[in-house]
């Protein structure tokens, strides 16, 4: 979905994207567990005030285990965009404000809401999914899920190529 920054009104208007082609996760749960709300208006000359909703589900392997998890997916954002962006020279030492990362610069007459929504889908992704806290894995041997599993491998200790940390940490004590 692209906007024309200079058809944008004053007034609020306010756009529902329904298609979720713009998803950047490939394990979405069903197309209707997207949805995402856009509210686009002019704020003077230059500056547009573009404000949306994000929510979503979505379905991961636990990191731990590769279990299938649902993923609730909730996120609000604010930014303003303009197109006129300030002079600085490339060898100027820029200070951002804490306010500047609500602006978005455009270099053409688009607003492009596809890449906005997909950037907020990242941001609101949990950066690690577990299906439980006390998830335990699974055996790196027979590849059992060791929380609802049993596992009966064995291992020799003596072949790891970490064996001697294992003798350096015991040596010292008796």
């Amino acid at each position: 979905m692209k906007l024309v920054f200079g058809e944008i009104i004053k007034k609020p208007t306010l756009y529902k994207v329904t298609d979720s082609s713009w998803f950047p996760f490939n394990d979405v749960v069903s197309s209707e567990s997207v949805t995402a709300q856009v509210t686009v208006s002019r704020r003077g000359r230059e500056h547009v005030m573009l404000k949306g909703v994000l929510r979503g589900k979505r379905r991961v392997g636990c990191d731990r285990c590769g279990q299938p998890v649902e993923q609730i997916l909730d996120s609000e954002f604010e930014y303003q965009v303009t197109t006129k962006e300030e002079e600085v020279s490339e060898l100027q030492d820029v200070e951002c404000e804490d306010e500047d990362i609500f602006f978005i610069y455009l270099d053409g007459p688009e607003i492009k809401v596809d890449e906005i929504l997909q950037e907020q889908a990242l941001l609101a992704a949990p950066l690690r999914t577990l299906c439980s806290e006390d998830c335990k894995g699974l055996c790196p041997g027979c590849g059992a899920v060791l929380s609802s599993e049993s596992c009966s491998c064995s291992f020799d200790d003596n072949r790891s190529p970490f064996a001697i940390l294992g003798k350096l940490c015991n040596h010292g004590k008796k």
